[in-house]
């Protein structure tokens, strides 16, 4: 078949090309840009299809840190900005403990290296600037500018610049809380997209979402791509792999991400959203599934959409859910209950694994609070 020999070919030709390549030392800030991101989307590719290899990775991720090294370099030279100096790295701060965070909330700096760092977002702030604010959306924080209030962006240029997202590796949406990477400099942004692309770093979330979610009948990916997760728990892992399109309301504001149907012509980009069932528990007022998710790709409202699409909203989703059922849920949640608990990602020069770790918020402890254990008299209906 011939998608078999060609995804082989293709990245023989990638590694060729990338193994060739001396001349990033010559390259301008732009050429050094384009060509990055162009062979990190290939790299995205061959992984999703299964045909990146250890050494295809490597490669790219040592030519990736060198174009962001020369981006930086270039950066400096062509800014009147104070010299870049070596900052100290903070000692990461230990996980939140229970009852350490109100939802009075501000972001916090949770772990602070040399070159990048990994922040907190609460509910209702929004990663990014994305354009020109359309009429209608609320005008919500930022986090570039809680940036501004805790590092000098004068020595970090890609934090003012945004065609590299600000230094921002990911996004989370408004209503969810969580962790968020951010590079200081362009040879991190390079080096974690890589990671982000190969499958190396880890976003992980605890979700609430309606009914008894069973994970029958949801397609089983024991054998994944990511990871060294062991057998014991490669069995209870279940995923869901539908592809993802965008949309807008005739207003030209933000719609539901729509999900590919079995047999559409509309196939969306491909998405992929691995889950681990928790526990059941349920109240007066509705069934619930507390699941661990972890992400296989990272799309606009993928989890979201991706547990609607199978019957199982998020508890407390204005988007995803009708207008009855959410006026429901404010009853006893008072926010969006989806939360990224944990990120990791390499460190460039020793190659070992950081983390961070941020506990749920108080309100997401309150409205877990709110319901009772699955009973076994209960049975096994998932609705």
């Amino acid at each position: 078949d011939s998608a078999h020999t060609l995804w082989p070919m293709l990245e023989a030709e990638l590694l060729r090309r990338l193994s060739n390549d001396e001349s990033i030392a010559k390259k301008s800030f732009q050429a050094c840009s384009k060509d990055t991101q162009e062979f990190l989307g290939i790299v995205w590719a061959l992984r999703c299809a299964g045909h990146l290899s250890q050494e295809t990775a490597t490669v790219a991720r040592q030519l990736a840190i060198s174009a962001g090294r020369r981006m930086d370099s270039i950066s400096r030279a062509l800014t009147p900005f104070e010299t870049m100096v070596s900052l100290p790295a903070t000692e990461p701060q230990l996980p939140l403990q229970k009852g350490d965070r109100s939802e009075e909330e501000t972001p916090e700096v949770e772990k602070d290296l040399l070159d990048r760092l990994v922040i907190y977002k609460p509910t209702g702030w929004e990663v990014e600037r994305t354009g020109q604010q359309a009429v209608g959306m609320p005008n919500y924080p930022k986090l570039i500018d809680f940036l501004a209030t805790v590092l000098n962006l004068r020595r970090f240029p890609i934090l003012g610049d945004a065609s590299h997202h600000f230094g921002f590796l990911h996004r989370l949406d408004v209503p969810n809380s969580g962790l968020i990477i951010v590079a200081k400099t362009y040879e991190a942004y390079f080096d974690l997209q890589l990671q982000l692309n190969a499958g190396l770093i880890a976003r992980e979330y605890l979700v609430l979402c309606h009914g008894w979610l069973e994970a029958v009948g949801i397609q089983q990916d024991v054998g994944n791509d990511e990871g060294d997760r062991p057998p014991s728990e490669q069995a209870a892992i279940a995923s869901i792999k539908a592809g993802l399109e965008w949309t807008t309301t005739a207003a030209g504001l933000p719609a539901p991400t729509e999900v590919s149907k079995p047999g559409s012509s509309r196939r969306g980009r491909p998405s992929k959203t691995e889950f681990k069932v928790l526990a059941h528990a349920f109240n007066d007022l509705s069934r619930c599934t507390l699941v661990y998710v972890r992400l296989g790709t990272g799309r606009r409202h993928q989890i979201r959409a991706h547990l609607a699409s199978i019957g199982h909203p998020v508890v407390c989703d204005a988007k995803y859910t009708d207008q009855e059922q959410f006026q429901t849920d404010l009853q006893w949640c008072p926010r969006n209950f989806l939360h990224r608990h944990h990120v990791s990602f390499l460190e460039p020069e020793s190659g070992l694994r950081s983390s961070a770790v941020s506990f749920l918020p108080q309100t997401l402890r309150e409205a877990l609070s709110m319901l009772e254990p699955r009973r076994e008299s209960q049975g096994a209906t998932s609705a």
